[in-house]
């Protein structure tokens, strides 16, 4: 053919050559045809030398096969970038197998472009099943372009992976080892597909499960293997998947051979991302146990930082408490590389089972880690501020909660009577390190007299600084749980019960003695009936004028003696303020410290200081100073009523949250300039004002007392008045506005902003009000064995039967007692009227049925067959 022919027919879309082979291929691939696949490959080929280049040696051929060979000149032949042209778009329409000449192009099919791309590449690029099977049959090879990715890395990234097209590549593979050598050794930065695959959130368990022949052990350049970039997946699946099909056993790898360079573990990164199914695969595979376990401090770090997968990882730590046991025979087993007897049974060895597993899990939570300033999992939770763990740690069943909920004897008759709502809770919790610790000692000075005298270092374990109570730590971290119910949770609820009353008790004790020192105070100092009448000169005269008001100040006569005798009153009021200022104020930041200080407790002792240092020093009494004693001194008293009292702790917190951030922040604020700018503009026509009978202040108390629904502005305005023209009714209408926008508007709104906060700001009051008594008891108790026996009094006085009332106690029964190996134990047996048979106190630890440990336990499989 010659060049000028060539020319026509590229030049003519109609060619009869390219019909002819479009016809005949419609009838032959009629797959092909739909979605139009064929057709833009034919229109792709047409302007294409290569394509009519071997579409003529192909006729050729065919031609002297059926005898006929008379044909003209060979055409021109192409270059070889039109040849990979040809070869490319054939695989990216998904047409190879449709290229009659599909058979004389071995030579081209494994031809790369510049950058080492060959058809396979973009066939599996495409997701063109059908093209990567023929490609492979008609003799295209599995090699990696100039990045090192082969056509399986490119499938393993794909957002559609095919689990078809990656069987195929892969038994490719396994018949040519060392081509899959190559694919495995000199991929990517070190990757394998394996790699690719597992940090693809697209990928599917059957494209995993098609890579079986891939060596999952194999490290990138990072170090890291395809179950690490798997773990880090956003999608759990993929390292469960992986885990599941590319067992120790069928694999032959090790843990350590897994995690000997990677920093964080498997364990670590699925127990983050809250995988808990990976974490008992990773537990039962022999995952490493360190000495000093990070991965509960990791999971409590991970909960505040993402509160949003807390309940996953809340599921992570109860899956590892679960399987403890194993994890730590596991461990055990391979760091000796010895038989050892298999650990207790959770079926055939109940009490061994949980002996061993509360014996694991308490020397895993309590022990120091040098990381984390030497605080434990419970003391890393405090500090953090996380509830919900420090709760579900304390409620873990066999740990520190060492009983069930629910007895066995109530649940059967439960099921007797569908009637009775009545629950009955057997509990036992270990409380030995809530009050106290053998490394606590809260004052230096007597720990330094100590150590001289006995010659004994006070300090006990590898921890350097003395460790503090559970409680005295959640009270130093008092920022982070104030406002939280942790103290409405058990066990605290119970501990904390009788150290608030205890506070109350002696709150009660503070106000009866202050009630009796302001009435004694009222008695003496009080007009016009007062017994020091004569000597306060109080029926004097003034200097200036007739009236019976005395002078300021007025002179005082009394003598020595009673002045001496007064001075006894003033230990007490000065007791309380330096009380207040040392058991309130060590731990609180300056700006509520500032604000403490405003309170009555501590200005009533200045007050009365001043006021005896007039009175009786100079002899000279002040009525404002004797006004402002009354006054503190009254409110003194009523803040120690209000401390005795919990429903009016809770009403005074109500009362000072809703006017400091609802009134004072939100409504204050409006209605300040609401005030200011109606006062200004009435004040301005108001004729008294013109005539300076009144001023400013006086018009803005007179518009403030009416929004109030008192005064009588109007009335008083048109007394004065002879003014009733066009500007006094200016004033009516912009008074009756003014009372529309105070009154109507913005009460109405404070009011519902109110009802709306109530039921919040009360649980807050209440929550408040037991923490800020326990911080009052941890700051008068100076050690445990008294604080254990007022308890244990308490609880014997209030589940008494005569009691019970009085004390408003559910309790039937509370025993705090003191084992041999120094362990505490706080026993509570107690009736609750719950319609879903749920403790409401103790409910966070089973609040998420879906966060239920996976249960792979000792007794489903033996242990020993799953090492490799």
């Amino acid at each position: 053919m010659s060049q000028e022919r060539f020319r026509q027919i590229t030049m003519n879309t109609e060619n009869p050559v390219i019909q002819k082979w479009y016809e005949t291929t419609k009838e032959k691939y009629g797959h092909h045809v739909q979605g139009g696949r064929l057709a833009r490959f034919a229109k792709a080929v047409v302007k294409n030398r290569a394509f009519l280049y071997f579409n003529e040696l192909y006729l050729r051929r065919r031609s002297t096969i059926d005898g006929n060979g008379n044909h003209g000149p060979t055409p021109v032949q192409p270059t070889q970038k039109e040849k990979i042209e040809l070869v490319f778009e054939a695989a990216r329409t998904g047409c190879c197998e449709t290229v009659p000449f599909a058979s004389e192009i071995k030579d081209i099919v494994n031809l790369a472009d510049e950058e080492g791309i060959t058809a396979l590449h973009v066939a599996v690029e495409n997701g063109h099943y059908e093209d990567v099977e023929f490609l492979l049959k008609t003799g295209a090879n599995i090699k990696p372009d100039k990045q090192g990715l082969t056509p399986l890395h490119i499938a393993a990234s794909s957002a559609e992976p095919n689990p078809k097209i990656a069987t195929a590549l892969v038994e490719w593979l396994r018949k040519n080892d060392e081509e899959r050598r190559v694919n495995e050794m000199e991929s990517t930065r070190g990757n394998t597909a394996l790699h690719f695959a597992a940090e693809n959130e697209h990928i599917s368990r059957e494209f995993i499960q098609a890579l079986y022949a891939l060596d999952p052990s194999i490290e990138n350049n990072n170090g890291r293997t395809a179950f690490h970039l798997a773990a880090e997946n956003d999608s759990p699946d993929v390292i469960v998947s992986m885990l599941e099909l590319f067992t120790p056993a069928i694999k032959r790898w090790e843990m350590k051979q897994m995690e000997k360079n990677s920093e964080p573990t498997l364990l670590e990164i699925c127990a983050r991302k809250g995988n808990k199914e990976a974490v008992v695969l990773l537990i039962k595979y022999g995952a490493k146990k360190s000495e000093n376990v990070k991965i509960f401090f990791y999971l409590i770090d991970e909960s505040v930082k993402n509160p949003t997968k807390t309940d996953k990882l809340i599921g992570v730590y109860r899956t590892l408490t679960h399987h403890c046991v194993l994890w730590d025979w596991l461990t055990k087993k391979s760091d000796k590389q010895t038989k050892e007897h298999c650990p207790p049974r959770r079926g055939t060895e109940p009490d061994k089972y949980k002996a061993e597993q509360r014996s694991i899990m308490m020397k895993l939570l309590t022990e120091s880690n040098e990381d984390y300033g030497n605080r434990n999992v419970l003391e890393h939770a405090i500090e953090k501020g996380d509830r919900v763990f420090l709760n579900e740690i304390l409620n873990t069943l066999d740990v520190f909660r060492m009983t069930d909920y629910v007895s066995k004897e109530e649940m059967s008759d439960q099921s007797h009577s569908d009637q009775s709502k009545d629950v009955k809770y057997d509990v036992t919790y270990d409380i030995t390190n809530f009050l106290n610790s053998p490394r606590r000692c809260r004052f230096t000075f007597f720990q330094t007299i100590r150590r001289k005298l006995t010659g004994k270092d006070n300090k006990v374990g590898p921890t350097k600084a003395p460790r503090r109570p559970y409680l005295d730590l959640i009270i130093r971290n008092r920022h982070r749980w104030e406002n939280t119910d942790i103290f409405q949770t058990e066990p605290f609820l119970t501990i904390t019960q009788p150290m608030c009353r205890f506070v109350q008790l002696i709150h009660f004790v503070m106000a009866v003695i202050q009630l009796v020192y302001i009435i004694s105070f009222s008695i003496l100092f009080t007009p016009s009936y007062c017994l020091l009448k004569r000597q306060l000169n109080l029926d004097q005269s003034a200097q200036y004028n007739s009236s019976a008001i005395p002078p300021e100040p007025s002179a005082v006569i009394v003598s020595q003696f009673f002045a001496l005798l007064n001075f006894l009153w003033l230990p007490w009021p000065t007791a309380v303020c330096l009380g207040t200022i040392i058991i309130r104020f060590p731990h609180r930041k300056w700006g509520q410290r500032a604000y403490g200080f405003l309170s009555s407790r501590l200005v009533f002792a200045p007050l009365l200081w001043a006021w005896y240092f007039t009175t009786f020093i100079r002899r000279e009494l002040y009525l404002s100073l004797t006004s402002a004693v009354y006054l503190f001194g009254w409110l003194d008293a009523l803040s120690f009523v209000i401390s005795a009292l919990e429903s009016a702790s809770i009403f005074s917190f109500l009362l000072l949250e809703i006017v400091v951030k609802d009134i004072a922040a939100s409504f204050g604020i409006v209605f300040f300039f609401l005030l200011v700018s109606f006062s200004s503009a009435i004040h301005l026509l108001r004729e008294s004002a013109l005539l300076g009978e009144s001023g400013y202040f006086d018009t803005m108390y007179n518009m403030f007392a009416s929004a109030l629904t008192t005064g009588s502005f109007m009335s008083e305005t048109a007394q004065k008045s002879t003014d009733v023209t066009a500007r006094y009714r200016l004033i009516q209408a912009m008074f009756a506005i003014y009372l529309c926008c105070a009154t109507i508007i913005l009460l109405n709104i404070l009011i519902t902003m109110m009802n709306n906060r109530y039921e919040e700001v009360r649980k807050k009051a209440q929550n408040v009000w037991r923490f800020r008594n326990v911080h009052s008891w941890l700051q008068l108790s100076l050690c445990f064995g008294v604080t254990q026996k007022i308890l244990q009094f308490y609880w014997k006085f209030a589940t008494h039967r005569f009691w019970k009332k009085v004390a408003n106690t559910t309790h039937d029964e509370v025993i705090i007692a003191e084992k041999d190996n120094n362990e505490v134990l706080l026993h509570m047996v107690y009736t609750t009227d719950h319609d879903d048979g749920v403790d409401p106190k103790v409910n966070a630890a089973n609040r998420d049925n879906d966060n239920k440990p996976s249960l792979v336990s000792v007794e489903e499989f033996d242990p020993s067959s799953q090492m490799p």
